[in-house]
């Protein structure tokens, strides 16, 4: 690369260096590309972060996305896709996970357990 030549990111025209997009736009394009990888890296986080075991496989969790639906579904929207625990004292696993929306799985942890009469979206696997 020359040394006098200065690349600006294609979306906001900061100086970057070699991948055409800074960091900020790079990795909102990865996220676009790659939905299911960013989602699934972001619940793996998340489950470490709560201190809950994680045993999805990428393929697992790929599966379950495609079969559901939940890629397209997810968002911020109470109608909105949310994955869920069954047994929240347990991690992650194809037993224990199911789609809810939003709205249902925030009335969760404000309900008694007696009361937890909610509705899941099953996908058989």
């Amino acid at each position: 690369m020359d040394k006098g030549i200065i690349k600006i990111c294609s979306k906001c025209s900061k100086p970057v260096i070699g991948l055409g997009l800074c960091p900020k736009h790079y990795q909102q394009d990865w996220r676009k590309k790659n939905p299911i990888s960013y989602t699934y890296h972001t619940l793996k986080s998340n489950a470490k972060r709560r201190d809950k075991e994680f045993y999805l496989t990428f393929g697992q969790f790929r599966n379950f996305c495609i079969e559901s639906g939940y890629i397209k579904m997810k968002g911020k929207n109470g109608t909105s896709f949310s994955i869920d625990r069954i047994d929240p004292e347990q991690g992650y696993y194809l037993g224990n996970i199911r789609i809810l929306t939003l709205a249902s799985n925030g009335t969760l942890g404000v309900k008694p357990e007696s009361k937890w009469n909610v509705p899941d979206i099953h996908v058989p696997f």
